[in-house]
């Protein structure tokens, strides 16, 4: 008698033990981390969650009955988790339900069993789905005990900015020049490929360095097609010397930030005049004459610099103009502090310079002149002559 007492005890305990050790649960699978909210699913989007069984106990068999609104969800595909062939799976999708049944298990106890994986759309401005796990929801243990599997269980949703954020950044290749051990030609330019796949990567974005030099997509210098960037110096690379070229671009990705990839390549240019393209001794020889007739010296530069300070602030602009010509920087924001002898010293030298510029008016007003007389004086003579030429041929008779 009191073994009969334990034993049905035990099989009790057994029994009520696992009715509360087994509970299906839905399992969304969340976004990424980089796009929140990260314990939300996304309004308006595709999403996947894993239908489990919470249990340590061994399953032999499971049906589930899982009922949703199919106002808010649609269930797009039923993905099962079977181990071998001897397993026997059964599913039907209908409008608000998905009947499930699984025999034949061959799980082990363990305390989580995936049951079915589940994809399904979601429509917009829902704030939560509710999915209920029905009355003809169980599971059949190996001591064929049926547990059944009752459960209501919220998941909540939120609005976002889009459903397919981009993760991946755009890459940056150096096509052109490639690098050599005598270094690259000082008149190279610069060709850039840069992909991406998402959203692709944003023109406007690009940022490019090469030395000090800035450039973006509207630079002059700078052209754009497909997958290449060109970009051509504003000036001549110099000779024996480490170039820095940094390159940055973002993509078109909107959702919380863009992706961005920033690029530093390093490069030699050659120890001596190599050039790309050829170019004519006659033609180089002459831009190197070019080239001497405008270099002033820094002594000529300073003075300009100091005259600045000295003529009406109208005619700045004429100092301006020639200082660029011969590459001269001046700054015009604050007057130079000069002593009292280089002020007087400035303002002889441009008494100075007025004075010869009068006297130079002057003379060439006094030449005009001359020449001018000259000439009148030169037809007064022609027309006399014409004159007295025809009166002698008036006076002569004919015989």
């Amino acid at each position: 008698m009191f073994r009969l007492l334990t034993l049905w005890f035990l099989s009790f305990l057994l029994f009520f033990g696992s009715v509360i050790a087994a509970e299906l649960q839905v399992k969304p699978l969340y976004s990424d981390k980089r796009f929140p909210p990260i314990d939300k699913l996304h309004a308006g989007c595709m999403q996947n969650a894993d239908i489990a069984l919470a249990t340590e106990l061994d399953i032999k068999e499971i049906r589930v009955s899982l009922q949703f609104d199919p106002q808010k969800i649609d269930i797009l595909r039923i993905l099962p988790d079977n181990k071998n062939r001897d397993e026997v799976i059964d599913y039907d999708i209908k409008y608000g339900e998905i009947v499930y049944t699984h025999k034949n298990m061959v799980y082990n106890p363990w305390y989580e069993i995936k049951v079915f994986s589940m994809m399904f759309n979601s429509k917009k401005d829902i704030n939560a789905v509710d999915f209920v796990f029905g009355s003809g929801s169980y599971a059949i243990t190996q001591w064929w005990q049926r547990i059944n599997l009752e459960w209501k269980q919220s998941i909540p949703f939120a609005n976002v900015p889009e459903c397919d954020p981009d993760i991946i950044p755009p890459s940056v290749t150096l096509i052109r020049p490639i690098p050599s051990e005598s270094g690259i030609a000082l008149d190279s330019l610069f060709v850039f490929e840069i992909k991406d796949i998402g959203k692709w990567y944003d023109p406007e974005s690009i940022y490019i360095l090469i030395g000090q030099d800035a450039y973006t997509i509207n630079t002059p210098w700078v052209a754009f097609s497909g997958e290449y960037l060109v970009v051509q110096p504003k000036t001549w690379l110099p000779v024996a010397s480490e170039i820095e070229l940094k390159v940055s671009v973002s993509d078109f990705q909107t959702f919380w930030w863009t992706n961005r990839t920033e690029k530093t390549f390093i490069i030699n240019t050659a120890s001596s005049v190599v050039l790309d393209e050829n170019i004519n001794p006659m033609e180089l020889k002459q831009r190197s004459r070019e080239l001497r007739q405008n270099q002033w010296s820094s002594e000529e530069c300073r003075l300009l610099q100091s005259l600045q300070w000295f003529i009406a602030e109208d005619n700045r602009q004429m100092i301006e103009d020639v200082a660029a010509k011969i590459e001269c920087e001046l700054v015009l924001a604050v007057s130079p502090e000069l002593s009292v002898a280089e002020k007087e010293h400035n303002a002889a030298w441009v008494l100075l310079v007025e004075e010869k510029w009068g006297i130079w008016l002057f003379a060439i007003t006094g030449w005009v002149l001359f020449f001018v007389t000259l000439l009148l004086k030169l037809h007064y003579f022609v027309s006399y002559k014409e004159h007295k030429k025809l009166l002698a041929e008036k006076t002569i008779k004919p015989l």
